[in-house]
């Protein structure tokens, strides 16, 4: 039944989209609003899939809202000499619903460029976690292309009102760009990052985010935990090899959290947009504890579970963040 309903949506949302896309550019064609029919059936069967949850609670009323608002504001762009302005808007349904805006300013110095950005999302149930609220996101990236290859490094800093000041903080990125090949790694701390001050160094909520992608295909993860308290670190982490109650080896013992102890463990694959995949501590675990924090010699964050669910995302892409 979910898959049924995921596909209904789906259809519904990518016609709509269609239509408002058609009275914004003034051109419609029969095949290409039943491909948008088709694809938006498509997606909205995996996710049903994927996340039975997000479709059985989902409103067609709001889908359809949401769909046609993303393709009735296009992205607006002004080129001024070396500067550019440009102001989208900021559409994400799945595990995470939200409308919302992003705004930014460019100045390109041959192959250098620097920006400067603000995004503001209203979230509904941010990732699954009970989270409602504005989110606010202050973003600064300076990157070198040459149009083959290039690197970059920027920071976000996150703030918001309601359910989602909670996740205030502060996330470094590195970019790679490689032919046709793209990475951005996104943390709150680590090698670089940490160092560097792009990172705020708390280990906490936004942990980490990966995105790999060939053209409009992708693959990544997102992590995201509860607050760490580093005030109550050892100096240096004992060989405690403890062990919590689903038999996971925690070689450092846990870390220190305070308040909720949020959970997410997103693995996914993607086109445009689109990603589908599946969150589980599992994924989390090996991912953070094993592997990030083995390589530093850290404590791990304590398992709150240990089943498997699916995720599946649609958002607005958007160069300064993966999440």
């Amino acid at each position: 039944m979910p898959i049924i309903i995921g596909a209904i949506i789906g259809a519904i949302s990518g016609g709509v989209a269609y239509t408002a896309q058609a009275i914004r550019t003034g051109n419609w064609n029969i095949g290409q609003f039943g491909l948008s029919v088709l694809g938006g059936a498509i997606i909205g069967g995996i996710t049903g899939w994927a996340s039975p949850m997000s479709v059985i609670g989902a409103s067609i009323g709001q889908s359809m809202a949401t769909a046609f608002i993303g393709g009735l504001m296009p992205a607006y762009g002004v080129q001024v000499g070396d500067w550019s302005f440009s102001i989208s808007p900021s559409i994400a349904f799945g595990n995470t619903a939200g409308i919302g805006a992003s705004l930014s300013v460019t100045y390109s110095a041959g192959d250098f460029s620097f920006s400067g950005g603000v995004g503001i999302m209203s979230n509904s149930n941010y990732n699954g976690l009970g989270k409602n609220g504005m989110e606010i996101r202050k973003s600064i990236l300076a990157s070198y292309d040459d149009g083959k290859n290039g690197f970059s490094l920027g920071t976000n800093i996150w703030s918001g009102t309601d359910g989602m000041k909670e996740f205030s903080q502060t996330t470094g990125v590195v970019g790679l760009h490689f032919g046709d090949f793209r990475a951005m790694y996104e943390n709150d701390g680590g090698p670089v990052l940490k160092q560097t001050g792009l990172g705020g160094g708390t280990d906490s909520y936004r942990t980490a985010a990966l995105n790999l992608s060939i053209g409009e295909f992708s693959a990544g993860f997102n992590l995201f935990t509860g607050a760490r308290d580093q005030s109550k670190d050892p100096e240096k982490w004992a060989v405690t090899n403890s062990v919590d109650g689903y038999s996971r080896k925690y070689t450092r013992g846990y870390v220190n959290e305070t308040g909720t102890k949020y959970r997410l463990g997103a693995l996914t694959v993607g086109y445009g947009g689109y990603r589908v995949g599946v969150n589980s501590e599992h994924l989390r675990h090996a991912i953070q504890d094993r592997v990030i924090h083995g390589m530093i010699k850290d404590a791990g964050f304590e398992n709150q579970s240990w089943d498997w669910k699916g995720y599946s995302q649609y958002r607005t892409s958007n160069g300064f963040t993966s999440w």
